[in-house]
C-alpha cells in the first residue's frame, strides 16, 4: 500500500513548523513551544497534567519545555495550594502582553493553510480532520 497519507501529513507539517519558526523568532519562540504559551494565557492557572492531555504531548517534553519557557520568562510555575505535588502554570507578564501578536500568528497560519481552499473544502477538511484526529488518538498503537 502506498504511503500518501503520512507523506501528504509530513510535508505538511514541515512546511508549517518552518513558517511558525520564522514568525515566533523574534518572540523567542518556536513551534514547539508557543502553543503551550497560548494555552497557559487562555487557562490561568492550569496543571501541568491537564495541559499535557489539551495538546497530547510526553509529560516529560512538557516539563522541559515549561521549564524553559519558565527561564525565558512566558511562565510562572506555582505550586498547587490544594496539592502540593502538583504545579500549576501562569502566563507572566511577558506573556500576556505578547498574546495577542502569538495569537494572530497561529490565527493567520491557520489563514494561509486554507487559502488555496475553497470555502466548502475548507469545511470539508475541518469534518474529516475532527473525526480523524481523535480516532487517532484513541488508537491502541499511539
Amino acid at each position: 500500500m502506498e504511503m500518501r497519507y503520512e507523506r501528504f501529513f509530513s510535508m505538511i507539517n514541515r512546511v508549517i513548523r518552518q513558517r511558525l519558526n520564522q514568525q515566533l523568532k523574534p518572540y523567542g519562540l518556536s513551534e514547539s513551544n508557543f502553543m503551550l504559551v497560548l494555552r497557559i494565557c487562555e487557562t490561568p492557572g492550569i496543571s501541568q497534567d491537564q495541559l499535557n492531555r489539551e495538546i497530547y504531548r510526553e509529560h516529560s517534553i512538557v516539563t522541559k519545555a515549561v521549564s524553559r519557557l519558565a527561564t525565558k520568562g512566558w511562565v510562572e510555575i506555582k505550586p498547587d495550594q490544594n496539592d502540593g505535588r502538583r504545579t500549576n502554570l501562569f502566563p507572566s507578564k511577558l506573556a500576556r502582553s505578547n498574546y495577542d501578536e502569538i495569537k494572530q500568528i497561529l490565527d493567520d497560519t491557520n489563514h494561509w493553510i486554507a487559502t488555496t481552499l475553497s470555502a466548502d473544502e475548507q469545511q470539508a477538511l475541518d469534518q474529516i480532520l475532527a473525526k480523524l484526529v481523535p480516532a487517532l488518538m484513541n488508537d491502541d498503537f499511539k
